[in-house]
């Protein structure tokens, strides 16, 4: 996830705990006198994992860095959980991605944009955010088709 809203959900997460069933036998790696049976409840702290300082350095501070793309590939999946993780994931998630592109959609088939004069380009990055933005903003023109 790359939005900022997506990474702030590191530290404020939704649901702080994901409830699951175990679907087999599983002993726990390292420990083989620990077995979650199946059909066990199985809870997952995912709002205490955020927090935890083996995953993220200063754990409750918002670092965009911690998601950096190879700080993400040395990372499990399952050491950021919003969303859940598998076929069980949210389904908001889903939702809220769908949503935007059908709005998209309507947007572009009802209008017309272009750049504007205003706009700079070629587009300069402002390098004082940690998000990428143009300096100046970009500006566009929409016109009715």
């Amino acid at each position: 996830m790359g939005s900022i809203a997506g990474k702030t959900l590191r530290l404020y997460t939704v649901l702080p705990v994901l409830n699951r069933e175990a679907l087999e036998d599983f002993v726990v790696p390292g420990y083989p006198n620990y077995v979650i049976k199946k059909g066990m409840a199985v809870v997952i702290p995912a709002g205490p994992m955020h927090r935890d300082e083996k995953l993220y350095p200063e754990p409750n501070r918002f670092n965009p860095d911690n998601f950096e793309p190879e700080k993400v590939k040395n990372r499990e999946s399952v050491e950021w959980l919003p969303f859940g993780d598998g076929p069980r994931n949210c389904i908001g998630k889903r939702f809220g991605e769908m949503q935007a592109r059908i709005g998209l959609a309507m947007l572009i088939q009802q209008f017309k944009f272009s750049v504007c004069d205003k706009t700079t380009i070629p587009i300069k990055y402002d390098k004082k955010t940690f998000i990428v933005a143009s300096e100046g903003g970009i500006y566009l023109k929409v016109e009715r088709v």
